[in-house]
């Protein structure tokens, strides 16, 4: 991972349409890098249960009954936050840049069908909040 290739992931959060595209160019840059796990540090910020949660609700029009953070890893570094979860079950990945207040998320159901969203205006700390997606896909 390269100061180059944090700001093309940088750029294409905030200028790309297609954004399974994003998620494939974080995928293989940065998910699909054994060394990328090593970095940061593990964290359980409480919010991203919440952001998710709304996120599946709101955007991907699934009822939420079960969000769990099954790695979530912060690195300070770059300004990001990037992690595993599940919503009832449905696998689901993300990453979000904090200075930017802005990231995506997927989720995948049990058929196959994989939702996109790009996210920002994350909750600050445990108060309840809106989560507000840009687009989704």
């Amino acid at each position: 991972m390269t100061a180059d290739k944090v700001s093309e992931l940088r750029r294409r959060l905030a200028a790309d349409k297609k954004l399974s595209e994003i998620f494939v160019y974080f995928c293989t840059h940065f998910a699909d890098v054994e060394a990328f796990w090593d970095l940061g540090r593990d964290t359980t910020e409480t919010r991203f249960t919440e952001f998710l949660g709304m996120t599946a609700q709101h955007q991907f029009d699934i009822q939420v009954a079960v969000v769990e953070i099954r790695f979530q890893r912060e690195l300070p570094d770059i300004k990001m936050v990037h992690g595993f979860y599940k919503v009832n079950g449905m696998n689901g990945q993300l990453f979000y840049f904090t200075d930017l207040d802005a990231g995506m998320c997927c989720l995948i159901e049990e058929s196959g069908r994989v939702h996109f969203a790009r996210v920002h205006s994350m909750p600050k700390g445990n108060r309840a909040s809106k989560t507000w997606a840009a687009a989704r896909q």
